[in-house]
């Protein structure tokens, strides 16, 4: 495995921030769950952020938050 990046970033309800490593297989098939694995990872994190949003949107909405 090859080493390209690496990136450190708090994410939502961790007290800590968390390093994120990307590498590259040498092997096409590993390189190919390696990406469908990122994929899923950033999906997640993409749904995470659009229901945070639907919520202080909702929040907002009704009052309990003001502008």
């Amino acid at each position: 495995m090859i080493l390209v990046k690496r990136v450190t970033e708090k994410t939502e309800g961790s007290h800590f921030p968390q390093t994120i490593t990307i590498y590259r297989c040498s092997n096409i098939t590993c390189q190919e769950e390696k990406d469908r694995q990122e994929e899923k990872r950033i999906k997640m994190k993409e749904e995470k952020e659009a229901e945070k949003n639907k919520r202080l949107k909702a929040r907002k909405n009704n009052g309990h938050l003001r502008a």
